[in-house]
């Protein structure tokens, strides 16, 4: 949603300079790369979750 409000504040106010642009390009660029590893880790510390859970079944 902030990204929405950013991106609607530039293009009807044309505030920002463009190395402002730059850097929030930049920004939005960083955040959806930290957004995709931070969902593979949680993806994948899920599939280790499950593993365990059946490793405890099958032990009892």
């Amino acid at each position: 949603m902030g990204v929405f409000g950013i991106c609607a504040t530039v293009f009807y106010e044309h505030t920002a300079s463009p190395l402002g642009l730059f850097f929030i390009c930049l920004g939005v660029l960083a955040g959806a790369t930290c957004a995709y590893f931070g969902w593979k880790k949680h993806k994948n510390t899920m599939v280790e979750i499950e593993q365990n859970l059946e490793e405890l079944k099958n032990f009892e």
